[in-house]
């Protein structure tokens, strides 16, 4: 199957439950942070670009680097990019009230880096997102809601590398600090507290969900004396995956996580079966020797860009004697890499498109209570950059009151006279800050100490 996409995913889907994006937002979000730094969030992704475009703007991890720098040489304060081939966005913080120059030096700099591509750049300007509307999405971003697959699991890492490799280059600061920890925090709250992740929404997670069912039910309908003719079930199948691409890799590593590690990878270019294999700690073998090793398999697996039959009735005969028990065979390729006929149980693109359907159904019920978290983290989010002014004022009326107690001493008045003042100064500025007022301990529990 030949997609960009891991997991799948079409242009425009709509993710149930989601607020429409609107400018109006954007205005509402740029104008609560008037008196703050420039936030703005712009670029392509599935929902809004075709697959060339997003091609194009695709950034890989010495890009993204070098977008970072060139975006600080140009202006921008702060600056964080996360690019898959589902996405390329770009987070620039710029000086206050000057949004449009921190777009300009984003696109200038994507420009720099992809030049070949420059054309292109302005297509990110399709979608932007100011001030607190841009946060909110990075938040969603992080807890899967605005995945191609709902409640895709790797988003989260992948902004997590992203902003370490930002802050390597000297992109972070505490603005989008802030932003990216509101973000960490609210996608493992929503891992943790809904069920968004659950079962197997991808292509590769609906292949591994089928499978550990099907190994256990294989070891459960042979007797004790039939055992010795059963392939080796339970942790210790024999699995065999057919292919190396981007689909049969991650059915490789969902197989490996789940514990499933009596594992060979086939492929007709041998090094690529090494390379994963090596990768992954499971096994490969040689193309011409397919029929072999399916032949002390429980279930194969075919994820090839292969343009037609791989596995034939003739072949799946010779790998299976007349005492082997049935094999299971999961094919994913479009078109069919195995032939229906034939001593073997074929699940094609169909059963694992009716697998992630239902497992699409039980996470979108989960929607509304992961939007209720970003609801909540957001709403964290907003009175920290809220008193971030405020933050500025007070560090300006304590330095003026330090100022003002040396000028005080050097006429004879004793700075103890203004300690009322500066602890109701710092009483008032607690409770400015969210923070309960410091607890007053009599002097007689000190004594009593």
């Amino acid at each position: 199957m030949k997609t960009c996409d891991r997991e799948g995913g079409d242009l425009g889907t709509e993710v149930p439950g989601a607020p429409a994006r609107s400018r109006d937002a954007a205005s509402a979000g740029a104008a609560s942070l008037s008196r703050g730094p420039a936030l703005v969030l712009l670029g392509v992704n599935f929902r809004n670009a075709t697959l060339a475009v997003r091609e194009g703007l695709r950034l890989d991890e010495e890009a993204q680097g070098a977008w970072v720098r060139a975006v600080l040489q140009r202006g921008g304060i702060e600056a964080f990019v996360v690019s898959t081939c589902n996405r390329t966005e770009l987070l620039v913080v710029g000086a206050p009230g000057r949004e449009d120059f921190a777009v300009e030096a984003a696109l200038g700099a994507l420009a720099h880096v992809r030049s070949a591509s420059a054309p292109l750049c302005r297509e990110a300007l399709r979608w932007r997102l100011d001030g607190l509307a841009g946060v909110e999405h990075l938040l969603r971003l992080a807890s899967g809601i605005e995945s191609a697959i709902l409640g895709d699991g790797q988003i989260l890492g992948q902004i997590r590398a992203a902003a370490r490799l930002a802050a390597a280059q000297g992109g972070i600061g505490a603005s989008l600090s802030e932003a990216l920890a509101s973000a960490s925090r609210c996608g493992r709250r929503v891992r943790r507290e809904t069920g968004i992740g659950g079962g197997g929404a991808g292509v590769a997670s609906a292949i591994v969900s089928m499978i550990a069912p099907a190994v256990a039910g294989i070891a459960a309908g042979v007797t004790d004396n039939d055992k010795s003719k059963c392939a080796v079930a339970g942790s210790a199948a024999r699995i065999i995956v057919v292919g190396a691409g981007p689909i049969a890799r991650d059915v490789v590593r969902g197989l490996v996580k789940t514990g499933l590690r009596d594992l060979v990878v086939v492929n007709r270019t041998p090094e690529r079966a090494r390379e994963l294999a090596a990768e992954t700690g499971t096994a490969a073998a040689l193309w011409s020797d397919l029929p072999e090793v399916c032949g002390r398999a429980t279930v194969v697996v075919a994820a090839t860009g292969a343009p037609g039959v791989i596995l034939g009735p003739a072949e799946l005969m010779a790998c299976r004697g007349q005492e082997a028990p049935p094999l299971l065979v999961i094919d994913a390729g479009v078109p069919r890499n195995v032939a229906r006929a034939g001593p073997a149980r074929v699940l094609d693109i169909d059963r694992i498109r009716e697998r992630q359907a239902g497992a699409l159904a039980r996470r979108t019920t989960a929607v509304p209570a992961a939007c209720a978290i970003v609801v909540e983290e957001m709403e964290r989010f907003r009175r920290w950059w809220c008193r971030r002014p405020l933050e500025a004022e007070l560090c300006q009326l304590f330095s003026s009151l330090a100022s003002l107690e040396a000028r005080l001493g050097s006429v004879g008045v004793d700075s103890a006279d203004l300690l009322p003042l500066r602890r109701r100064i710092d009483r008032h500025a607690r409770v400015a800050r969210g923070l309960p007022p410091r607890r007053r301990v009599p002097q007689r529990a000190i004594a009593s100490a």
